[in-house]
């Protein structure tokens, strides 16, 4: 927790602004990296920063606040998305290629890094992109020169270690401390004989033990494949829900959707006759216990918004995923009952800036009605952050933020509150 989040943050964050301790005759004003030492700069980046809160989803808890906050407000969660959703977007165009190039390289192995299933090829990908940061920072940054030793932080030397011990221990999510910590606090809470709480903790933590044993082994038993709905929900199966609000009769659609929505129908061998009609569905919730909303009720909102509606899919066939924006769900006979997303497709990642930030940066383009498509809601992973940005070149793209962590949400039992 503290390795990646703070302590990266602690030297990276002081090198860029000019602001981390000198030795010996060297001075900021040489170092060529010092991209973010202008203030007006800082202060800029710091809104920018604090005006990409409402673009991240709800799933997504703590938004990171104005950089002007960063040494007296921010928490490790705040470090992880500022450092490792927004960095490469943020930092692209103001760093020297080669400071950013190298910064990515550490975004790139993080993330892999967080992930609670990682492949051989991942880790190998993963290990020789932290070596290489360990290995360019001195080359970079310190320069042969002793008066900057001080810069070289144990967890530089640290970070190489981290696949071999991934290898050994398994993912860094399942043993960090933040893990620990959360356990900590989790059997503490069950304290209730405070007359020998250590007894009673060791008790506790016995019998947590123990269940998560029979759910080891029993699995169907204590995680039904029905979970229990709210008011009004559908369950899709798979652990897909569609949930309130919906329409209490069906509606026509815009032109650009009965066009889309009618060669889906052709596709299927029906014959229209008249514009097609739907009854939308306003959200659904995820296997990994997210909810995706949609455009529909968003727009509607005026108060404390957090767009929720953009999402990963998987397309069958293909290697890489999609993202788009949901507009609304609805059902469909294919030939049961099933359910669909009416989305906006963006448009595929900037190859350039992906090969050039090692896959960290996924930069698209809105294209609203010219984009339109159907996709079964079973296709759709996650919900994913496409926050708008200028880039140097002037061009303004969505680029792809998702949550740190994510798929290890799915084994606590993570569900994100529906507040319907």
């Amino acid at each position: 927790m503290h390795l990646a989040a703070i302590n990266v943050g602690d030297l990276l964050i002081p090198l860029w602004r000019g602001t981390h301790s000198t030795e010996g005759d060297d001075h900021a004003s040489r170092w060529e990296w010092a991209a973010l030492a202008d203030s007006d700069l800082w202060r800029k980046l710091g809104a920018l920063v604090g005006s990409w809160a409402t673009h991240l989803p709800i799933s997504f808890d703590k938004t990171p606040h104005d950089l002007q906050k960063i040494h007296s407000h921010y928490r490790a969660w705040e470090w992880l998305i500022l450092l490792y959703g927004y960095g490469p977007a943020l930092f692209f165009g103001i760093l020297d290629e080669r400071y950013w190039q190298h910064f990515c390289r550490l975004v790139r192995g993080i993330r892999i890094l967080q992930q609670c299933s990682i492949t051989a090829d991942q880790l190998a990908e993963a290990d020789k992109h932290l070596k290489l940061f360990a290995w360019e920072f001195e080359t970079l940054y310190v320069q042969g020169q002793t008066n900057r030793i001080h810069f070289v932080r144990p967890w530089i030397h640290a970070i190489t270690h981290l696949a071999n011990e991934t290898e050994r221990k398994g993912p860094p999510i399942t043993c960090s401390q933040w893990t620990l910590e959360r356990m900590i606090g989790d059997l503490g809470r069950e304290i209730r004989n405070h007359a020998s709480p250590y007894a009673n903790i060791s008790a506790r933590a016995t019998l947590r033990c123990q269940v998560n044993a029979l759910k080891a082994l029993y699995p169907d038993t204590f995680d039904p494949e029905h979970p229990n709905l709210p008011r009004g929900g559908e369950d899709l199966g798979d652990y897909y829900v569609l949930l309130c609000c919906r329409d209490r009769y069906s509606r026509t659609v815009s032109a650009a959707e009965e066009t889309v929505l009618a060669d889906a129908l052709h596709s299927l061998g029906y014959q229209l006759e008249d514009a097609p009609h739907v009854q939308r569905w306003a959200h659904l919730r995820l296997p990994n216990g997210q909810i995706a909303r949609s455009l529909w009720q968003e727009e509607i909102m005026t108060r404390g918004v957090r767009c929720s509606r953009n999402v990963s899919f998987q397309i069958p066939g293909e290697d890489t995923p999609s993202y788009g924006e949901v507009r609304y769900y609805f059902k469909m006979r294919h030939p049961s009952v099933k359910a669909f997303a009416m989305v906006s497709a963006y448009g595929l990642p900037d190859p350039d800036l992906r090969r050039r930030s090692f896959n960290t940066l996924h930069a698209c383009k809105h294209r609203s009605d010219e984009d339109l498509c159907i996709i079964d809601v079973k296709n759709i992973r996650s919900v994913v952050a496409m926050i708008p940005h200028r880039f140097p070149d002037s061009r303004d793209l969505f680029f792809v933020v998702e949550k740190p962590g994510l798929s290890f949400t799915v084994l606590t039992g993570y569900e994100e509150p529906s507040h319907e």
